[in-house]
């Protein structure tokens, strides 16, 4: 014989927390960035450091690596295109964004996720006209190293999986 009792306090519980869910600013969405990235082979990268400190190879050297370069680019069009067929997904590319005055910015997305990464700090990154070096501009605290390193007073914590593909 069914307890109505139980089944009709389980009901209200779940009225309750559908009503709450659905009041704006009641619950939380979750951004995930998967970022690849390209290691040369050792031997490439052995060549690179002959050629940089030492001058010889340039043309060999730049050769190969262009070519280990396109075939990253390759591999991550490939990956792309799989993936995509199961997530939603969207390139962090640079976009040109207009003002209240008639002004064009360009903000760039990879770089306002390298500065989320870096710092916990997420605004529009707006690209500097005059050049300059990264650590300039993604920079929004000050650093502290050592074995418990942070940012400002936000210690860092660091994951990485690592894996070829060969």
């Amino acid at each position: 014989m069914p307890n109505w009792e139980a089944i009709r306090r389980t009901r209200v519980i779940d009225d309750e927390r559908r009503q709450q869910f659905m009041e704006e600013g009641a619950h939380f969405e979750s951004d995930y960035f998967l970022t690849l990235t390209y290691l040369p082979p050792p031997e490439v990268e052995e060549k690179a450091k002959g050629w940089l400190f030492e001058g010889r190879g340039a043309y060999s050297s730049a050769k190969t690596a262009a070519q280990h370069l396109d075939r990253f680019r390759l591999k991550v069009d490939m990956f792309e295109n799989v993936f995509g067929q199961l997530f939603q997904t969207e390139r962090l590319r640079r976009i040109t964004v207009g003002d209240d005055y008639g002004g064009k910015h360009i903000h760039d997305r990879l770089l306002r996720y390298v500065r989320r990464c870096i710092s916990g700090v997420d605004h529009p990154f707006a690209l500097p006209e005059i050049p300059c070096y990264l650590n300039e501009i993604l920079a929004c605290e000050d650093f502290y190293g050592g074995m418990e390193p942070r940012i400002g007073r936000k210690h860092i914590r660091v994951v990485c999986a690592r894996g070829t593909s060969r």
